[in-house]
């Protein structure tokens, strides 16, 4: 009889491995979890939830140019379906209102998406994610009121 051959796992791409990574604080510090993650050849997505919270950390490549963001979207979980997400906002909203000096340091195009600059973008991410995001995180959507107003 033949021995079965167990299937290779498929390797994460550079986003994937690096947005993990920089990202694992979320798991670590706030007790989320990977509730899936998505890797195709025009975008990427690692989307990180806790009951209340779902953080997607995204990227996406279209004529060249590409971009990467977080955002925060609030669950509702009593809900299914589309309707379990209430209101969702970007880390770039979030820093306009917190730290606009913060938010104009967010690339709006990233032109090479090489590992460095995936990296370095994400770190960056990571890092505005933790200092002003953090009340977000662990279920205050107070900033989302004042991001309503502003509109």
């Amino acid at each position: 009889m033949p021995k079965r051959l167990r299937p290779v796992p498929k390797a994460d791409s550079p986003f994937l491995a690096s947005a993990k990574a920089q990202f694992q604080f979320l798991e670590e510090t706030y007790g989320y979890a990977v509730a899936e993650t998505s890797d195709h050849s025009t975008w990427a997505a690692v989307v990180y939830e806790n009951v209340t919270v779902q953080a997607a950390v995204s990227a996406g490549l279209e004529l060249r140019d590409g971009w990467m963001y977080v955002q925060f979207r609030h669950i509702d979980p009593e809900a299914t379906g589309p309707q379990r997400t209430r209101r969702s906002y970007y880390l770039g909203n979030i820093l306009a209102l917190r730290n606009p000096e913060a938010e104009a340091t967010l690339s709006k195009q990233l032109t090479a998406f090489t590992a460095p600059e995936i990296a370095g973008e994400l770190s960056k991410l990571a890092a505005y994610t933790a200092l002003y995001a953090g009340d977000v995180l662990q279920g205050d959507f107070h900033v989302f009121d004042a991001l309503d107003l502003v509109g």
